[in-house]
């Protein structure tokens, strides 16, 4: 019980650029596989008498977009080691949630954040998996917003966070094999900015009064 009773789903719009591949394919008009839509499911643990508080997160990201005539679905799964640290109530060791701390809502529940990410990024070209090298491959990167806590009740928290996210280069020779069979190698770096929501759950908590 206790496991399932602090996590939290969430879900992300992202405006992610792939400089690489709009370079060769995109035109004045279009941004090649942009937007991305993302969900992900996290679990909730924190440092005992500081606020800095850790989320891990499996997520999954999905774009596509018609390159060079060329159908391409861009998935990537993901795995975030979100680190939030509340800067105007670090000391604060109340192992409860926003809903049940007095005080200014804001300074209470605002936060930095910061994610390692790693993860794989897999293609798809028309209707069939591309079988060439370099269709998945590893993905890893790093992203950091900011974002506040609004407690609903003990239970639910609502959280919208705003954050800029950077991919290293992905290998996406698969698309220029294909799309341009002179060329063979084709990397890029994914970068953005994410419009995210957090609907944090704590079953967990069986406190009754609120703290300070």
């Amino acid at each position: 019980m206790i496991l399932m009773g602090q996590f939290g789903i969430r879900a992300n719009y992202s405006k992610l650029n792939y400089p690489g591949i709009n370079k060769v394919y995109g035109t004045s008009n279009e941004v090649v596989l942009n937007p991305q839509f993302e969900a992900g499911i996290d679990y909730w643990f924190r440092l005992k008498e500081k606020r800095l508080e850790f989320m891990p997160e499996l997520a999954y990201n999905s774009s596509s977009s018609t390159i060079s005539e060329i159908d391409v679905k861009h998935t990537m799964f993901l795995f975030y080691v979100n680190a939030h640290v509340y800067p105007f109530d670090f000391a604060g060791d109340c192992n409860c949630p926003t809903f049940s701390k007095e005080g200014n809502s804001i300074k209470k529940g605002f936060f930095i954040q910061l994610a390692p990410v790693i993860g794989v990024s897999a293609k798809r070209y028309g209707a069939v998996v591309d079988t060439v090298q370099g269709t998945k491959d590893l993905t890893y990167g790093i992203r950091g917003g900011l974002g506040v806590d609004f407690g609903v009740s003990d239970i639910i928290t609502i959280t919208p966070i705003v954050s800029y996210a950077y991919l290293a280069s992905q290998d996406w020779s698969s698309l220029s094999r294909i799309a341009s069979p002179t060329s063979e190698e084709l990397t890029t770096n994914v970068s953005g900015l994410q419009a995210g929501i957090r609907l944090g759950l704590r079953f967990d908590y069986k406190g009754s009064k609120r703290r300070r």
